[in-house]
């Protein structure tokens, strides 16, 4: 029988490759964080899916107990969440589904569910092929667009570059027909805000370079994620280029800072200050954080 287990989502979201790349059913952001913080609960040594439970602090930071409009967003995306069925696989041959929860409550500020069975290969036990990423950036995206196309491009980090055809990319995310029909559209209302959220929010980096066919048609996207090195150049940077430099260096620690802010601030909830974890950054920001709130109590 599968046991209970309370527990703060882990710091990293861990599945199959091929999980990360079929078109995820959730409508919304909130959604899309439920399913990332319930799968960072997973351990390492479970061998069967418990019945995870985790605070609903940790997911939403500044929640209260009694806010009914939350309350009501949270049985809201359960009931979705309950309903949506993953496409594992699908040929000319035949298919494979299945339903990514089979138990979900929320009582007294703690979100408690079961996976289905059929989701252990694509979950539990990994040592290849899999997807990794920090939960922290995946809950600053602010839509379920950026968190598919991040989950989605994260199961191909640890290669230089993947090239996408078009129609498969429009499958993973699910987009609009009128999408998939007029690459201008998908391009100036998807693709570039959601590359521009993923680039402002997270450390996660990549360029993207378009693919040609019959009559100068966009059939392919490819996604570069590592560059050749290029030889050194003996000349010394120009005042303008080590100005533009010092801003993106500025820009990547000022993404960081945000990044453990939100993991301190998740933490510092769930636990109700009584932080029992070994010292860290995120320690080290959440000591902060607790400084300036006593400081702000004893000049009120």
């Amino acid at each position: 029988m599968a046991q209970k287990q309370l527990t703060l989502p882990g710091e990293s979201v861990k599945m199959s490759n091929e999980l990360a790349r079929v078109h995820m059913p959730v409508s919304s952001v909130f959604e899309g964080r439920i399913v990332a913080a319930f799968i960072s609960t997973i351990k390492s040594e479970d061998a069967d899916f418990q019945t995870y439970s985790v605070p609903a602090k940790a997911i939403i930071p500044g929640l209260r107990r009694h806010d009914g409009a939350v309350y009501r967003e949270i049985m809201t995306a359960a009931d979705t969440l309950l309903r949506s069925i993953v496409t594992l696989e699908r040929d000319t041959k035949g298919f494979a589904k299945c339903a990514l929860f089979s138990f979900i409550s929320y009582r007294e500020g703690i979100l408690t569910a079961r996976f289905d069975p059929a989701l252990k290969p694509h979950l539990l036990g990994l040592k290849e092929r899999y997807t990794l990423y920090p939960l922290s950036e995946y809950i600053a995206l602010s839509s379920a667009t950026a968190q598919a196309f991040y989950e989605i491009l994260r199961s191909w980090d640890d290669q230089i570059s993947i090239e996408i055809p078009l129609e498969k990319l429009h499958e993973m995310l699910n987009s609009k027909p009128s999408y998939v029909k007029r690459f201008q559209d998908f391009e100036r209302r998807v693709l570039n805000p959601t590359v521009n959220e993923i680039h402002e929010k997270t450390l996660f980096r990549f360029r993207i370079e378009k693919i040609y066919g019959h009559r100068k048609k966009v059939i392919a996207l490819k996604f570069i994620f590592k560059e050749r090195p290029r030889p050194q150049q003996k000349n010394l940077p120009s005042p303008q280029t080590k100005g533009v430099a010092e801003k993106r260096g500025d820009q990547a620690a000022q993404t960081e800072r945000n990044i453990l802010s939100i993991r301190a601030i998740s933490c510092y909830l769930a636990c109700k200050g009584n932080c029992k974890h070994d010292k860290g950054p995120v320690c080290d920001v959440c000591d902060e954080l607790h400084a300036k709130k006593m400081k702000a109590e004893a000049a009120s």
